[in-house]
């Protein structure tokens, strides 16, 4: 489906909403506080909202690291998944780091999270490990894809995990 979304970094004027689509998409959801200071202080952080005419409808964000971006949240309003959004997100998440070289994408996600794992293997993402007790309460799979080349082509289903 192509929606009209337009990615672009986040700014402080986004923080309400990005917060609000965090709230109703994670158990354990981060505070305004830590997504201003990612976006305020880390170096190598790159997050970036999707809109959909003035309303924000998605974020991503990540970490670039030497030759790595390792995704640290992905998420898409309820009202809005399941339409190729996240998709998007990760595609323009790679577009705009690839002059920095990066050879893989990598992140970390509950092994209770279905929808997500799912979503991230019709991407190209392959579970490479487990790091015990990420989560309060529940390991994290690691999940790692070395291809990137258009993330957006491989599949159109909507999954998250911070």
């Amino acid at each position: 489906m192509d929606l009209a979304l337009t990615i672009e970094p986040m700014t402080h004027a986004d923080l309400q909403a990005v917060t609000a689509i965090e709230r109703e998409s994670f158990r354990d959801p981060w505070s305004l506080h830590s997504f201003q200071t990612e976006i305020e202080t880390n170096r190598l952080a790159l997050y970036l909202v999707g809109r959909i005419k003035d309303e924000v409808v998605a974020y991503i964000g990540a970490w670039i690291v030497l030759k790595e971006i390792h995704i640290t949240t992905l998420a898409v309003s309820k009202s809005w998944r399941r339409r190729g959004i996240a998709s998007q997100m990760v595609g323009a998440l790679v577009e705009m780091t690839g002059p920095r070289g990066a050879a893989c994408l990598t992140l970390e996600v509950r092994p209770s999270n279905t929808a997500a794992r799912q979503f991230y293997e019709k991407l190209g993402f392959a579970v490479m490990g487990r790091r015990r007790h990420y989560y309060a309460d529940e390991d994290a799979l690691i999940m790692t894809k070395n291809n990137l080349t258009a993330p957006e082509e491989a599949g159109k289903g909507e999954g998250h995990e911070q």
